[in-house]
């Protein structure tokens, strides 16, 4: 007969299934969770064995499977008596998003293929897009308005004409003359703040891009500096308020998450992040989540989200109430900005700020004013959240108890230990921890 034996280990380690003498190793971080690539995608969906297996032979499926139900969250969710809705007119927005839920649970339950949408989903995040409607089984209307009412909550607005035109003239400059470029830049008359901004990206995207470079290829460290920082510096700039962060700090809400499931294990580590200068009382306002050109197919939406729901969890402990954090989630050239809070029990929103590109070389500039439009909606949220959050960690108010717990990276299994784990009733063994070990 098979064992199981459940033991605790770290999220940045190794985790180990094995099944009659086949081992599957998997990366224990949290980008488990979307890693399925395209090819494998393909192929899988294209297996279709011709022969029939007898009733003593082990169907192997070549589809992979994935219990999602590990670690230390909950599948069974009820709201208090007068719970805090999201209410649009008559129609109750959480009650909605929470019968989706359930739906993707009993799915998990059976381990069946979640999609991303759905992954952010059974950690009760909603995330709100409006691509995200075909990924996902909440109804069509219920998801129109929800995109609706944060559209019109944080709307991208357009640049000014002459912000605009000053723009446009750089970019076509750039194309033949990249020298020349850099002179218009130098000689640009400031007006107000924005004008600077755009003034300083150009500044730093034209040293880093000379007429013959191109991102293509280069590594994270890399296009971070060259594609990502030149934004970063120019709209977050360290002062009294927030101050930025490299890759080497590890995410304290993360930590915090992680160690209460499992006392060894330690918080991930963001690409870049901003942080409110304050000190021992520093929060993070907002995590930067980088996949270079090259290493594009790699998606980690579930693994922003999930951390940013450890954000706004670790705010509501240290006392913030109704606090938002946002995430800048980069694959390739395409750069999304999301924003999260926890106004409402039972939903964590994870809004679709808006989506942008960066230069491949100097002959695309042009997408920087695409850029500049969501950055000015970023800084903005930023900025306004960062003062708050500075002036209410002071109050040291009393935790609510809105925060929920996550679930832990989906674990991937066989058809085998699938069989075995749907046949067994154990709530403890269906949630296994991060490790199973099939003997």
């Amino acid at each position: 007969m098979s064992r199981v034996s459940l033991s605790l280990q770290s999220s940045w380690s190794t985790t180990e299934l094995k099944s009659g003498g086949r081992t599957h190793v998997s990366d224990g971080d949290e980008s488990n969770e979307e890693k399925l690539s395209e090819k494998e995608s393909s192929s899988e969906s294209s297996y279709n064995p011709s022969s029939k297996s007898s009733s003593t032979e082990i169907v192997t499926s070549r589809k992979p499977i994935y219990s999602y139900l590990t670690g230390a969250g909950i599948e069974e969710y009820t709201r208090p008596t007068k719970p805090s809705q999201w209410m649009i007119g008559e129609v109750d927005l959480t009650e909605k998003f929470l019968e989706y839920r359930a739906l993707i649970v009993d799915n998990a339950r059976k381990m069946k293929t979640l999609s991303q949408v759905d992954q952010l989903a059974l950690n009760f995040i909603c995330l709100i897009s409006n691509n995200s409607k075909s990924g996902n089984l909440m109804d069509g209307d219920v998801w129109d308005i929800m995109v609706e009412q944060c559209r019109d909550e944080f709307p991208l607005q357009p640049l000014n004409r002459s912000h605009s035109a000053w723009c446009h003239n750089v970019n076509e400059i750039a194309r033949t003359n990249v020298k020349e470029a850099k002179r218009i830049v130098q000689d640009a008359k400031i007006s107000d703040d924005l004008a600077v901004a755009y003034r300083d990206v150009y500044h730093d995207i034209l040293r880093a891009y000379s007429s013959n470079y191109s991102v293509d290829g280069v590594n994270e460290d890399t296009y971070v500096h060259d594609a990502l920082q030149p934004l970063l510096k120019a709209y977050f700039p360290n002062d009294d308020v927030i101050c930025r962060e490299g890759a080497n700090g590890t995410i304290k809400a993360s930590s915090s998450r992680k160690q209460k499931f499992d006392p060894n294990s330690h918080g991930r580590k963001g690409d870049c992040s901003v942080k409110t200068n304050d000190g021992c009382l520093s929060q993070l306002v907002l995590l930067v989540e980088v996949k270079p050109p090259r290493n594009a197919t790699s998606n980690d939406l579930v693994k922003l989200g999930k951390c940013l729901k450890d954000v706004v969890d670790k705010l509501d402990e240290d006392g913030v109430r109704d606090g938002l954090v946002c995430g800048l989630l980069a694959e390739g050239y395409r750069c999304r900005a999301f924003a999260m809070d926890l106004k409402f029990h039972g939903l964590y929103r994870m809004i679709h700020l808006g989506t942008f590109y960066v230069p491949q070389d100097s002959n695309n500039l042009d997408v920087l004013c695409g850029a500049f439009q969501v950055m000015n909606l970023l800084m903005a949220i930023v900025i306004r959240n960062a003062k708050y959050i500075k002036k209410q960690i002071r109050k040291r108010a009393p935790p609510s108890t809105m925060a929920l717990p996550s679930f832990e990276s989906p674990i991937r299994i066989n058809e085998e230990q699938k069989r075995f784990l749907l046949n067994i009733s154990n709530p403890r063994v269906k949630r296994a921890a991060r490790k199973l070990n099939f003997e």
